[in-house]
């Protein structure tokens, strides 16, 4: 923690977010596998370093995803070289402190063994935990424009850290409602899905249009952000302090922390880690 928050200090142009041997990505690679497997990031550095690179630049969720569900590529190599990283990172995570004792007959875990959980880790991390944190951190250290809204058709500057040497750093409480407040307005998660149990018909273009059953149904819950039903009229305007921002925060594929058995599996240790982290930037920044 002590190092990122020098690195945010001392790091100049964006480095801080885009360099692999300080800053932000080194940081979330080392912090995400000692909280979720207990890895010491000095002891096993060589392992570290090789999921470092994999998770910051050689898989692409894209192509964890395709490893996965086996949908063919044009670039075949491309693929095999992916589903290699993958199968090693199995292959460390299966050797890491926190699964030693992992049972064999894991009924209490629906009978999923030691491997298949570890590579489902593998994309989970990717896509969830990594990706997830690194935008949130992108977003709300200032890093990532802030998105048209409002018949707008241009980004605008991020005025996020403005806002941050604003707030009483002192309290994780309002911390956590300026990561909620930053996300409203610059979601990590554009959509959800649904998937038709019966045929349907809508009325699309003054035309009326039926789908099947099975048709996967896009949810823009990004669009629950910036609702003026929940959010009122200064919806558009940034404020930690509104009415209704904990409770129907959707962030999370969730409403608050409310869900339907479905819930973003790296929502609680992204929150946690984004709150200390961002407490002590913005005390370092008061200094």
């Amino acid at each position: 923690m002590e190092q990122v928050t020098k690195d945010f200090q001392e790091m100049k142009d964006g480095e801080f977010f885009t360099s692999k041997e300080r800053g932000l990505v080194p940081f979330l690679s080392d912090y995400l596998h000692h909280i979720l497997f207990g890895f010491d990031p000095v002891k096993d550095r060589k392992d570290l370093d090789f999921l470092l690179n994999h998770y910051s630049q050689g898989a692409p969720p894209a192509f964890t995803s395709m490893y996965y569900i086996n949908v063919p590529t044009k670039n075949g190599s491309a693929k095999d070289d992916t589903k290699k990283s993958v199968e090693k990172n199995s292959k460390i995570y299966e050797m890491s402190p926190k699964l030693a004792n992992y049972p064999k007959d894991a009924t209490e875990f629906k009978n999923l063994s030691k491997a298949e959980l570890c590579e489902l880790a593998v994309a989970i991390i990717t896509i969830a935990a990594y990706v997830g944190s690194y935008y949130t951190f992108n977003v709300c250290l200032g890093n990532k424009p802030t998105p048209a809204h409002d018949g707008e058709v241009e980004e605008k500057p991020n005025m996020n850290l403005s806002y941050l040497d604003t707030i009483d750093i002192k309290d994780p409480e309002e911390v956590f409602l300026y990561i909620l407040e930053c996300l409203r307005l610059d979601p990590p998660v554009g959509g959800g899905h649904n998937v038709a149990q019966e045929p349907f018909t809508v009325k699309m273009l003054g035309k009326d249009r039926t789908f099947p059953a099975g048709t996967p149904i896009l949810i823009p819950i990004n669009l629950s952000s910036i609702n003026e039903n929940v959010f009122g009229d200064t919806t558009f305007e940034w404020d930690h302090k509104r009415p209704n921002l904990k409770e129907y925060s959707t962030h999370f594929q969730c409403v608050g922390r409310n869900h339907h058995g479905r819930i973003c599996p790296g929502a609680n240790i992204v929150v946690r880690m984004a709150t200390e982290v961002i407490q002590r930037i913005g005390e370092a920044r008061r200094q």
